[in-house]
């Protein structure tokens, strides 16, 4: 037998797919567009200052692609097997534990690692332009490799320890915003807290500095690569360092992936044992009815949506996050923080928050029912497919009524008090202006997530694909829409100079983005006005409709003479 089978097969198959090349292509172009746009805005600019900007962009777009490489490619990929029930099958085989590992690591890697490999030689661009040392292209190169095995190793570690897709990516996400946010917020509360009053922070010597507790951080190689550009002098020690810490971390996580998944795979194959009336006592039935009826008996797929209490409790919590850092602002700053611009600032966090949990669970319910035949039964029911979806629409409107309405209180809370503080009469339009486009996009944002979460959970075969695509057509593409917009105005404007012509003010700049907002909502909901019922119709005769339209082909049966007793 092969050493390391799957990888081998994986590799051929993934050679020979064509998402491989699409990926690569397109990285390599939005690496292009995006050097060419910084190229040419900065243009007035020096040729070594013109380097350094779009060799500081393009890293930075890769480093984010690298570290979404573990949250979209790795994160479902032995929980899907776990949850379909093969997972077992593989080890009726030789295959050892390793060979799994390494073989879904090579097979959800080979997308994301061409498109970044596509990217670092537009990368080296900014070379031909001067004030860049080789040395720096090589340890961004080296850093975004390392991040992009570092994130795949931990969504890896997470799809090993879980069974639930949401667990899983929420798992890894966790794990990278640990590194990434809460690291340095630890340093940063450390330093301030051990160092003197009347000692700046900048004097190592008077307090500790706790840099160790950064070399986790993926952004930490990062910035120290681009302070190596900046003063053109050797690489920083912590470069080197934190390299070697994520790499060695990295290597653990796949490890213990390795070391756990023979042990775990089992779990939630098993069924529950059922509790004895004897220990467990059963729970007041008329007490629970009477609490569940008035959803139950009206929607009842609405019901299988608000009985659930995780996604309730993570969008709490985030909301609750968000508040005591605005509140550790406002202690830190005091009259300062309580400015407009920075009520909006996190008032368009929250709204952020909460378009996002709605995006997971959105999805999730639709996708999880078709996979495990639960939407089956309930298509058997008298709930008729019209019915299902006004369930399923309305359980996603009262779960998100409580979060929504202490965001758009907060928001016009804030809003006042900087409106107060602002002593500008034209300043406070513009933020009434604003506030009022926010609200208003929130909630159409939310209305049309909610629909395009149903249909693209409906018709994905990976929760994961369905979240992104999710999350991109309704969250990030008006957003690229707005800016080559913009950029397209620009050039315009550069190329057919008129002297009556203006520069675009605070006013046409948030309309001209509040309308490519709901332009692109709109073509969203006529969109899945029509396609959402039709998938659910096609998933549930699908597979009948397949089994009618057969031919079957007539096999000769060869008669056997009849031996005379």
């Amino acid at each position: 037998m092969k050493a390391l089978p799957i990888v081998d097969r994986e590799l051929r198959s993934a050679a020979r797919r064509r998402g491989t090349h699409g990926g690569r292509c397109t990285a390599a172009a939005l690496g292009l567009v995006t050097a060419s746009v910084l190229l040419w805005a900065t243009g007035h600019e020096e040729p070594t200052t013109q380097a350094h900007v779009v060799f500081f962009a393009l890293s930075a777009l890769a480093l984010l692609l690298a570290l979404l490489g573990g949250v979209l490619g790795t994160a479902d990929s032995v929980s899907g097997e776990k949850r379909n029930e093969t997972l077992g099958l593989l080890f009726l085989t030789p295959l050892r534990s390793h060979d799994v590992v390494l073989g879904k690591l090579v097979a959800h890697s080979v997308r994301w690692l061409d498109a970044l490999v596509a990217l670092l030689p537009v990368l080296a661009l900014p070379l031909l332009l001067g004030g860049i040392a080789p040395g720096v292209v090589a340890a961004i190169a080296l850093t975004l490799l390392n991040t992009l095995f570092l994130s795949l190793a931990l969504g890896l570690l997470a799809s090993v320890l879980a069974r639930d897709a949401r667990a899983a990516v929420g798992g890894t996400l966790g794990v990278l915003a640990f590194l990434t946010l809460a690291l340095p917020l630890v340093r940063w509360g450390l330093v301030e807290w051990l160092s003197p009053a009347s000692t700046p922070l900048s004097n190592t010597r008077a307090a500790p500095s706790f840099r160790w507790l950064l070399w986790p951080n993926p952004f930490t190689p990062f910035l120290a690569s681009m302070e190596w550009m900046r003063r053109g002098t050797a690489p920083p020690g912590i470069l080197w360092t934190s390299l070697a810490i994520q790499h060695a971390l990295a290597w653990s996580a796949l490890v213990a992936a390795c070391l756990a998944l023979p042990r775990i795979w089992r779990h939630g194959t098993e069924p529950a044992p059922q509790p004895g009336p004897a220990t467990h006592p059963s729970p007041d039935l008329e007490a629970l009815r009477a609490r569940r009826s008035p959803v139950l008996n009206r929607d009842p797929f609405a019901w299988l949506i608000l009985r659930d209490p995780v996604p309730t409790g993570i969008v709490w919590t985030g909301l609750a996050v968000l508040a005591f850092l605005w509140a550790s602002g406002l202690a830190e700053l005091g009259r300062e923080w309580l400015q407009g611009s920075l009520g909006l600032a996190a008032f368009f966090l929250a709204a952020l928050w909460l378009k996002a949990v709605l995006a997971t669970v959105a999805t999730r319910h639709l996708h999880e029912h078709r996979h495990n035949g639960a939407l089956e039964l309930l298509l058997c029911t008298p709930l008729h497919v019209e019915g299902l979806l006004r369930g399923h629409r309305h359980g996603l409107e009262r779960w998100i009524a409580a979060p929504l309405g202490a965001v758009l209180a907060a928001g016009a809370l804030l809003f006042a008090v900087g409106c107060t503080l602002e002593a500008s009469h034209a300043t406070r339009w513009e933020l009434a202006f604003l506030f009022v486009v926010l609200a208003a996009t929130l909630i159409l944002d939310l209305h049309t997530l909610a629909r395009v979460g149903m249909t693209l959970g409906l018709r994905s075969r990976r929760y994961i694909s369905a979240l992104a695509g999710t999350v991109a057509a309704v969250l990030a593409l008006p957003w690229l829409l707005f800016l080559l917009g913009l950029v397209g105005w620009l050039f315009w404007n550069e190329a057919f100079p008129h002297p009556t012509r203006s520069s675009p003010g605070p006013y046409s700049l948030v309309g001209a983005w509040a309308v490519t907002s709901a332009a692109v909502n709109t073509l969203l909901l006529l969109w899945t006005h029509r396609r959402l019922p039709q998938a659910l119709r096609e998933f549930a005769v699908g597979r009948y409709a397949e089994a009618r339209h057969t031919v079957e082909i007539p096999i000769p049966v060869r008669s056997v003479p009849s031996t005379p007793a």
